[in-house]
């Protein structure tokens, strides 16, 4: 009889020491510790550390699109979701677990809650997908497969807990969708004693029924492509990729007709209308010495003035988005170009000899 109780002892030991380091609550015990199956019940592994809530962990979700943060997806989209908590009890707790679910916001509140998205496979060490079948509970869980040690501090005040994973948005049609968290700080002395818990406020994320309109403005001698806050961009000049035109803005050192991908939140992309745009270049030197262009500022025509014999003399008067407004030949020693019918704005106007060019800028106001 000795021997039993001493043997059932120290497999109560051995119990006591290994559940610090098994995985988390769901998969222990069946136990969803995020709140959003309407429980309050602090985190919890089959008896192991079932510690106090609290409100001093400052706990806090994030919902990133490219590591910025955002309040809607799109269907499909690739997202992540960041939990973090800074210890701010005195307490020494240098380990901490957490959990997390992405659920229908329309199947919130109650214990029939519908998973939304869908967790990476790909997951941090000491972090593991809980799934249904093995905690018996409507949805899967992540969380950790062991203690994980905080991000930043050794336990004390001021310690920061954090874990980040990635997270597939759901099919069109779903819905909002809910984000619920909690993260559990212990001191790992094999007992719930001095352990404390938090769940963060959930997320709702709003579903986005449409990517935003991808537009192409031109300038003199740049364009911009809008949105601006784009996680990416992609120009094409004549259907073709520009190479390292990646930016939301673009030099052209080619005339022709631009388009742009511009990608946003999520995944998102839309290609905008095609803008031509013509490029000055580098004026001959003979065709300038030769011509004389003026005003450059007129509400109305635009002198072009031949001093020297010139053949072949023609002209195109270009907006700045490349749009070609008129052309024709010059003859003689003097043209008058008739720019009366023009939107106010900058216009350039292209002289071009045989396989000579010039072009100069006219402001029409």
């Amino acid at each position: 009889m000795k021997n039993k109780i001493t043997l059932l002892t120290f497999s109560a030991l051995v119990a006591v020491l290994l559940c610090s380091y098994r995985p988390g609550p769901a998969h222990d015990a069946g136990a969803n510790c995020t709140g959003s199956d309407g429980g309050t019940a602090a985190c919890g592994g089959g008896g192991c550390h079932t510690s106090t809530l609290t409100s001093s962990l400052g706990t806090v979700l994030e919902f990133d699109s490219a590591g910025t943060p955002v309040t809607s997806y799109v269907p499909g989209g690739s997202y992540s979701v960041k939990i973090t908590a800074t210890n701010g009890t005195g307490s020494t707790l240098p380990k901490f677990g957490f959990q997390l679910v992405s659920i229908t916001a329309a199947s919130a509140g109650g214990n029939s809650n519908v998973q939304a998205g869908t967790w990476s496979s790909s997951l941090p060490s000491s972090v593991r997908n809980t799934s249904t079948a093995q905690s018996f509970l409507p949805i899967p869980v992540i969380e950790q497969s062991g203690f994980l040690s905080p991000s930043s501090g050794s336990g004390g005040s001021g310690t920061v807990y954090t874990e980040t994973i990635n997270w597939t948005a759901p099919a069109a049609g779903t819905g909002d969708v809910k984000i619920y968290g909690v993260i559990q700080a212990v001191n790992a002395t094999g007992n719930q004693t001095g352990d404390k818990s938090q769940q963060a406020s959930p997320l709702t994320i709003t579903e986005a029924t449409s990517c935003p309109s991808a537009a192409i403005s031109a300038g003199a001698t740049t364009l911009t492509a809008t949105p601006s806050n784009g996680t990416s961009y992609t120009w094409y000049l004549n259907g073709n990729v520009v190479n390292g035109a990646t930016s939301s803005t673009y030099t052209p050192t080619a005339s022709g007709s631009y388009t742009v991908d511009v990608t946003t939140s999520g995944s998102c992309t839309s290609t905008s209308s095609a803008v031509n745009f013509v490029v000055a270049g580098i004026n001959d030197p003979t065709l300038t010495n030769a011509l004389s262009v003026y005003p450059t500022i007129t509400s109305g025509t635009v002198n072009v003035a031949v001093k020297a014999a010139i053949s072949d003399l023609g002209y195109e008067v270009y907006g700045i988005d490349g749009a070609q407004h008129a052309h024709g030949i010059i003859a003689g020693d003097h043209t008058t170009l008739d720019l009366s019918g023009l939107a106010t704005g900058m216009y350039l106007v292209r002289m071009h000899s045989q396989n000579n060019t010039a072009t100069y800028k006219v402001i029409k106001n």
